[in-house]
């Protein structure tokens, strides 16, 4: 499983900002000039994940309050092969 996070600078040329003339001044001849600013899907997508990413919590309270416990208890053990199957991606 390949965990590596690509294209952490994808996003750098999703935003555009141009330079719009509206309409009113196109009929009159005037150059009335505002700024406009586009979003791409690849920024909106990655405002979209870093949401989802925020509201999961950093930390899982009940998972350590469960180890602190198996600790104390002397109950708390480690399956060495299934953790070395799960750093080298060798898991069934």
């Amino acid at each position: 499983m390949d965990m590596r996070i690509g294209g952490a600078y994808s996003t750098y040329n999703a935003y555009s900002v141009k330079k719009a003339v509206t309409p009113a001044a196109r009929g009159r001849g005037v150059a009335s000039v505002g700024d406009s600013v586009s979003i791409g899907a690849t920024a909106h997508d990655f405002h979209v994940a870093r949401r989802a990413v925020n509201e999961v919590p950093d930390v899982r309270n009940e998972r350590i309050t469960q180890l602190q416990q198996q600790l104390q208890s002397g109950s708390y053990s480690v399956n060495a092969s299934a953790v070395a199957a799960r750093i080298f991606g060798t898991e069934e």
